[in-house]
């Protein structure tokens, strides 16, 4: 009897500690289970890892360095879209606001062409506030590589004074200096 005893006490102590064994093991590999789920859940949050150096450690740091690589991808991915969003709000109001000045531009040209003449200096200023208006919308539309721009000349010396003139004369009047 002795040593089936023996056999059946060293059975049942390997049993207990295997049991023990099992049950931690089970627990670690649970817990990185919940973990993975966790991320797959959009919870990016690492975890604490504990127990002793061997695979399933190492295997907890991968998931946890897999974690964190994965939040910052969502967060550069949610700053690309809402950049994109922004882009696109602003170049759909930059189409509307240039439609409206090219409107209001025509308006004045049409007034300019049948009104009194010589033309209104106040009017030819408004006019070229509207152009300048619609030239840094251009440029703001210049951004976007789906829209195509056309060129629309360079100016002589000329034009380029008499611009000048009509801009700067309303402003010398306001500040009562002669503009020569």
């Amino acid at each position: 009897w002795a040593p089936l005893l023996t056999s059946l006490i060293s059975i049942g102590a390997t049993a207990v500690v295997i049991g023990y064994l099992v049950a931690r093991l089970t627990a670690r590999i649970g817990k990185l289970q919940s973990q993975i789920q966790r991320i797959a859940d959009g919870n990016y949050l690492v975890a604490d890892i504990d127990g002793p150096k061997d695979s399933i450690t190492d295997l907890a740091h991968s998931v946890n360095s897999l974690s964190e690589q994965l939040s910052q991808a969502h967060d550069i991915i949610a700053k690309t879209e809402r950049s994109r969003l922004i882009n696109l709000i602003a170049s759909g109001m930059a189409h509307q606001l240039r439609n409206t000045l090219t409107g209001a531009s025509l308006l004045i040209q049409s007034y300019l062409r049948n009104g009194p003449s010589p033309p209104d200096d106040d009017l030819l200023m408004a006019q070229d506030h509207l152009k300048m208006a619609s030239e840094s919308i251009k440029r703001l539309l210049a951004a976007d590589p789906s829209i195509t721009l056309v060129d629309e000349g360079e100016a002589t010396l000329r034009e380029i004074l008499e611009t000048l003139r009509r801009w700067i004369t309303p402003y010398a009047e306001h500040q009562q200096v002669r503009f020569e």
